[in-house]
């Protein structure tokens, strides 16, 4: 193996090994904090336990650096140094429980089906795991603000990039490892945690004595194809879904001991599920309402109840409050990038956020008009067909509901109640991949029905269901009954993973516009604003990417150019209102009327006295509702820059300018665009007294020239304003990009210059 390649894959296996290990032995030294826990524990549980509780805890310590902009090398290698001490000194002799006796004979023909299988895709997902990464969402956002937070020493304000409001949990574990190993480093984090899962399962049916339940259960999940693609990339669903298990394995323990220690792991367990994903909230109120159900059954005080209660959501505090204080400090909202109805900020409008929703629900471009009918249809669309979706788990979970039989089984109750809960988010957000927290548990419920089997039946229909799962389940073979075009793993090869294979040769045939990225590389300083109307590899260049539909700001830019594009959305639009000369000391443009997607734009107000304009001062008291931070753009004397209320239509939408001192007005003139065919606008001036009065308006409408030239001209210095630098653009059209052949033909009228080319997609300058 070359000297080069050797490195490469010694960085990437030191950056991962190294991330895992600090946390099993952080996680370990807190299990022995944790009083009887540890003793509870077999020695395989102590380390799935302890490697869970650690990861959660070492993510919190990278997001602390972040957060004082601490992240250097040498910083992270103090971390693992300081750690191992810790752990050499008060955590290495933990106390474990004797592991239980299995069954003999009766388990040899499913540990072999186990081994057998789980070596092969083993194997499969090392190879992918190694390799460079190449899914869509992780050399977008994932890996991309990863590499932004290494770049800039931590965390800075992200104006241009919703995701960078997400809670973050994983990323800092990815970022650890990426600090060694780069981008395949941060994906072999992720694939730890399918292998950790996997071994959660099996240690959880031999805690409960049904080992073929483990087995079954393990392989049916690790071998969907869904779950492989997302655990061999820097995705999040797997970290997941490992939490979202432990906290249920870990509240069947608590159930049983009673103990207090287990409290806390359960709420650090609970907690992370919600640092990982938003969607890990549910955790924390099943383990609640579990805790509290538990207490209320026993009989407890309600002093011992609300103690318990205290203690779980104490430790699950320690994973949310980080996030949402991050948010709140720098965005203004602490769920960001949702609820800004309620939470307004510069960032993130409601207008988006109503958008994303929407289309997270149905994830198609024509939405059903029969919600009913499109879930009665997502069984065969997660199971067999697995392109509207966006992946697959698999056509044995046709099976499924069989799963329901195993409801008088102890365990099997339990088991369906969390998989029913932790895949409601799947109803919010389509793609198969946010039902993997849910696919650990209905595996385990499948596996319970063989239970209930004779032996020799359970060894002939389990073993003839799984090796069929497994093999349709395959890369190379599940392409005979599935047509290509499904979210899966590609056909990569050893050569690949080892590096063997030139990874930027390896980059430019699976990464689309990967050509772009190195192109802004070769000419953009690190961090230079790039307004992209094409989703780029944000993860394999150090430019501020500002996808069109990923922030506030990239919305409006975005909006101006396409505004040069359509004749409609000039602001040609002249009204002008007369009133009888009076003293004032505000003018309010309302709306009134209510439309369901239409929005309210003023390009510009202007205000007269006897024929002559009052010009805005510095002084003037500019705002509006919504959006009051962009308001003054209305009184900028600029007409394409317009405030928007980037949300529908509704009563009582303002913009308003008011002044230190009163002044006789009796005229103003409103410019916006021809396209806004719903509005309605009434006039209030605010009189000396602070009160506002209806004027009544005399109004006149005309149609201002504005031509071409001055539109596109307008565009470039827009661009400018915002310090944006280069502009890309894909002439094969499609979304935001009808503009990009009309920039093609005469860029230099934008203001832009063309640097760089890749095949339909073109880079400029904003000169």
């Amino acid at each position: 193996m070359p000297i080069e390649a050797l490195d490469k894959v010694a960085g990437i296996l030191f950056g991962s090994g190294l991330t895992v290990l600090t946390a099993c032995l952080l996680g370990r030294l807190l299990l022995a904090q944790l009083g009887s826990v540890a003793a509870t524990l077999t020695r395989a549980e102590s380390w799935i336990f302890g490697f869970a509780l650690g990861a959660a805890l070492l993510s919190n310590v990278v997001f602390l650096l972040c957060s004082v902009g601490w992240v250097y090398d040498p910083v992270f290698l103090t971390v693992a140094a300081v750690t191992a001490l810790l752990w050499w000194r008060w955590g290495r002799n933990l106390p474990t429980a004797p592991t239980r006796a299995g069954n003999g004979k009766r388990e040899l023909f499913w540990t072999v089906l186990l081994c057998a299988v789980g070596v092969a895709y083993g194997a499969l997902y090392l190879v992918h795991g190694l390799a460079p990464e190449i899914r869509f969402d992780a050399v977008g956002y994932h890996l991309g603000l990863v590499g932004r937070y290494y770049r800039d020493h931590g965390f800075s304000l992200i104006e241009t990039n919703v995701y960078a409001y997400l809670s973050q949990g994983a990323e800092m574990l990815y970022l650890f490892a990426y600090s060694f190993g780069r981008h395949s480093a941060a994906k072999m984090v992720h694939l730890c945690f399918l292998f950790a899962t996997v071994a959660a399962m099996l240690a959880f049916s031999r805690r409960f004595g049904v080992w073929r339940v483990g087995v079954v259960g393990a392989l049916l999940y690790a071998c969907s194809p869904v779950v492989g693609t997302d655990a061999t990339s820097a995705y999040n669903d797997c970290s997941l879904a490992f939490y979202q298990f432990l906290t249920f394995y870990g509240l069947l323990l608590w159930w049983r001991s009673r103990d207090t220690g287990w409290l806390w792991a359960v709420g650090v367990l609970a907690g992370f599920c919600f640092g990982i994903k938003y969607t890990g909230y549910l955790a924390f109120p099943v383990a609640a309402a579990a805790v509290l159900w538990g207490a209320l059954k026993q009989g407890s005080r309600a002093g011992i109840v609300l103690r318990r209660l205290l203690i779980v959501s104490a430790a699950a505090s320690l994973f949310v409050l980080p996030w949402t204080i991050k948010n709140a400090v720098l965005v203004g909202n602490p769920v960001a990038p949702f609820f800004n109805r309620l939470f307004p900020n510069p960032y993130v409008t409601a207008g988006w956020e109503d958008a994303y929703r929407k289309g997270q629900k149905h994830y198609a471009v024509t939405y059903p008009e029969n919600r009913l009918v499109e879930l009665m249809d997502a069984p065969l669309e997660v199971t067999v067909k697995g392109i509207r979706f966006q992946g697959l788990v698999g056509p044995i979970f046709l099976l499924a509901p069989l799963a329901l039989l195993s409801w008088r089984h102890p365990l099997g109750r339990p088991l369906l109640g969390a998989a029913v809960i932790f895949a409601t988010p799947w109803l919010s957000n389509v793609g198969t991949r946010f039902l993997i927290p849910s696919l650990v548990f209905v595996s385990l419920a499948m596996g319970l029905v063989l239970s209930r089997l004779s032996h020799r039946l359970a060894v002939a229909v389990g073993g003839v269901l799984l090796l069929l799962h497994a093999l349709a389940s395959w890369p190379t073979l599940h392409w005979y009954w599935q047509p290509k075009g499904f979210w899966a793993m590609p056909d990569i090869s050893w050569r690949a993973a080892l590096r063997l294979q030139p990874e930027r040769e390896f980059l430019h045939r699976w990464v689309p516009h990967f050509t772009t990225a190195e192109i802004l590389n070769a000419i953009a300083s690190p961090n230079d604003r790039v307004l992209s109307l094409e989703p780029l590899p944000e993860a394999y260049t150090w430019a501020e990417v500002m996808v069109s539909y990923q922030g506030a700001i990239n919305e409006e830019l975005t909006h101006v150019l396409l505004a040069a594009r359509e004749p409609d959305f000039w602001p040609r639009r002249r009204v002008r209102i007369r009133w009888s000369p009076q003293p004032l000391v505000g003018f309010r443009v309302v709306q009134e009327n209510e439309h369901e997607w239409s929005h309210w734009r003023m390009s510009e107000v202007r205000l007269f006295r006897n024929g002559r304009e009052l010009l805005p001062s510095a002084k003037w008291r500019i705002s509006a509702e919504p959006r009051p931070w962009t308001a003054r753009r209305a009184f900028d004397g600029n007409p394409v820059t317009a405030w928007n209320s980037w949300q529908p239509l509704r009563p009582g939408m303002r913009i308003q300018a008011q002044f230190p001192e009163p002044h006789v007005l009796d005229e103003a003139e409103l410019i916006y665009t021809w396209d806004q065919y719903f509005i309605k606008l009434n006039f209030l001036g605010q009189r000396p007294d602070g009160s506002w009065q209806p004027l009544d308006v005399e109004s006149e409408e005309s149609q201002r020239e504005v031509s071409d030239a001055e539109m596109k001209a307008w565009v470039g210095e827009e661009l400018k304003r915002h310090d944006v630098r280069f502009l890309v653009t894909n002439t094969a059209g499609g979304g935001h990009n009808l503009v990009a052949p009309l920039i093609d033909r005469e860029p230099a009228a934008w203001g832009l210059r063309e640097v760089g080319r890749d095949g339909p997609i073109r880079v400029y300058r904003v000169e």
